[in-house]
């Protein structure tokens, strides 16, 4: 069994992601970190140095990777992973796909200012957020299990999702 959590940044990929796979005994995968340990360099410096649509084939490699050469893995993919169609189609042929979403509000509380985060170095931070969930909207909702995760806690979240792959191995 394969899962991939997508969804934008700050709603639960990773947190969610590592209790589902301690939960399951399955691999946790983050796609980022591997991208990261590929470059040689963080995510931050590959946007900075070679721009987002490097940063993006850099991204299709790895999925594409993991898919050809990993089994019993629960995988975390960067927020915008799926807005490319061949990423979402290779990624549901390989696994559930398991989209979490938040509130522009609960994004805006769970991503620290702090964070190197390329993708929200603006000026205004709620904007960008709302545009480019608008953006992605429908790559988001072409997934197995959409779950809002802006009132839930990880143990929630991920029992919601256990809940849904037990009722889909039942059908």
């Amino acid at each position: 069994m394969n899962i991939v959590l997508t969804g934008f940044m700050g709603t639960g990929k990773s947190s969610v992601g590592k209790r589902l796979a301690r939960e399951l005994g399955l691999r946790f995968v983050d796609a980022d970190d591997l991208i990261e340990k590929d470059a040689g360099m963080s995510i931050k410096e590959i946007f900075g140095r070679f721009g987002e649509a490097r940063f993006r084939e850099m991204e299709r490699k790895v999925l594409k990777a993991v898919t050809e050469t990993m089994d019993g893995v629960v995988l975390a993919t960067g927020g915008g992973a799926v807005v490319d169609y061949r990423n979402r189609e290779l990624l549901r042929s390989w696994g559930v796909v398991v989209c979490l979403t938040a509130s522009v509000e609960a994004i805006l509380d769970r991503v620290d200012e702090g964070d190197e985060r390329p993708l929200l170095e603006v000026e205004d931070r709620r904007d960008y957020i709302e545009r480019l969930l608008k953006e992605r909207h429908h790559a988001y909702m072409d997934a197995d299990l959409v779950l809002d995760t802006t009132e839930k806690s990880i143990a929630e979240v991920t029992e919601d999702i256990r809940r849904f792959l037990s009722m889909r191995e039942e059908a």
